[in-house]
């Protein structure tokens, strides 16, 4: 099916108009603007935007086009079962905000907050994601919040470390971005640097022994002649 299409300025435009909501209160069955409730809040804000979207949960989870959680963009939608019948169907939907982060009216007690959705909770009770809409490349203004939203939910595991010190200076010669979180990945590479270190240790040996003996020769030949 053919989704709407936001241009870059529009879709940043929808993505802070979202962001200007966390802290309101969540009020069950409103749609806006002083107080919302999860679903009211995606109808409201894509509105604006000239998306039409129905009213519930319910209704929403078939709007637009599924989409896997790996391929996640800032605007899609997330979808929960927070009431343990899946017989029900989502109950709960969110706003995807990139870097494995929600935007949503969660309850009476939370309000309208942005929270991780990468692992705990939120994570167990995601059971699917739908887009609504597309975004052309005009060359307009981008979502940013600091850096540029991470497209997908990341994996949950050790993070990367910083490339610091030896890392820094070893990373880019093995065509590392980054140093592994994992101790085994750490060890592999200093054992890859060591390898590689050994082998221009051995080259450079014997480029020395191979420019010693023409040098040795020469001497001789010239102090043999030297002689009467």
């Amino acid at each position: 099916m053919a989704l709407p299409t936001l241009n870059q300025t529009q879709y940043a435009t929808l993505m802070g108009l979202l962001r200007a909501q966390m802290g309101k209160p969540y009020v069950w069955g409103a749609i806006g603007p002083g107080s919302f409730d999860c679903s009211g809040l995606v109808q409201w804000a894509y509105g604006k935007m000239g998306i039409a979207l129905p009213r519930t949960t319910y209704q929403q989870i078939n709007a637009g086009i599924s989409v896997p959680l790996d391929e996640l963009m800032p605007g899609d939608l997330v979808f929960f079962e927070t009431d343990d019948n899946p017989n029900n169907g989502p109950d709960h939907v969110g706003i995807y905000s990139g870097n494995g982060n929600m935007m949503n009216a969660q309850n009476e007690d939370v309000g309208l907050k942005e929270t991780s959705i990468a692992s705990g909770y939120w994570r167990n009770a995601l059971v699917g994601a739908r887009r609504t809409f597309t975004v052309s490349d005009d060359g307009g203004t981008v979502p940013d919040d600091g850096e540029q939203p991470r497209v997908g939910l990341p994996s949950i595991g050790l993070p990367s470390l910083p490339v610091s010190g030896i890392g820094g200076i070893l990373a880019p010669i093995l065509g590392l971005p980054s140093l592994p979180g994992t101790p085994e990945a750490i060890g592999a590479m200093f054992e890859q640097a060591v390898v590689i270190g050994l082998g221009c240790a051995f080259v450079l040996i014997g480029m020395g022994v191979l420019l010693r003996e023409p040098a040795v020769e020469i001497a001789t030949t010239v102090a043999t002649k030297a002689i009467p």
